[in-house]
């Protein structure tokens, strides 16, 4: 499976109201998706606004790039760091999970970062084997110790040098 990763923004939320208008900026299908999207665009937007993360280390949706549907989101918590590290995250709608979809969504954060210049991603999963962890495996990630989320609480921390 290959994704394709459209940056959200304020026009893809208000498209996300006409499923037609979506596909024509997008080329794109939004299916059921519409208010998971428009959600999606305001909580990224707020956490721009927030954190100062720039658009471009923002979130995204994921587009099917062979069927064109979309398929889940993923984005960067924040633009890298001082030294060039970057926190990853991604999502898989429901229908179409176990289908690789995560994993597409990972690889291609992964590629736009270091294309992007970052030199290490890392990511956040549960203290427990799971999906995301073998996702994380499959892509070159340690696990290199925990960390502490406000939603969470004691999560893993994991890592992957790009340079």
């Amino acid at each position: 499976m290959r994704v394709v990763l459209v940056p959200l923004s304020v026009e893809v939320a208000r498209a996300a109201a006409d499923p037609d208008a979506f596909e024509r900026l997008t080329g794109a299908r939004l299916g059921t998706f519409a208010s998971n999207i428009r959600d999606i665009a305001a909580q990224d937007e707020a956490h721009n606004a927030r954190s100062g993360r720039p658009p471009e280390w923002g979130g995204f949706i994921a587009v099917d790039d062979e069927a064109r549907d979309v398929v889940g989101v993923g984005g960067y918590v924040t633009a890298p760091d001082e030294t060039g590290a970057v926190e990853i995250a991604y999502h898989t709608f429901p229908p179409f999970e176990g289908r690789g979809v995560a994993t597409a969504i990972a690889g291609a954060l992964i590629e736009r970062a270091a294309a992007s210049g970052a030199r290490l991603v890392y990511a956040h999963t549960l203290p427990e084997t799971n999906a995301s962890t073998r996702i994380l495996t499959r892509h070159g990630f340690a696990q290199t110790g925990t960390a502490h989320d406000d939603d969470e609480g004691e999560v893993w921390r994991w890592e992957r040098r790009l340079v």
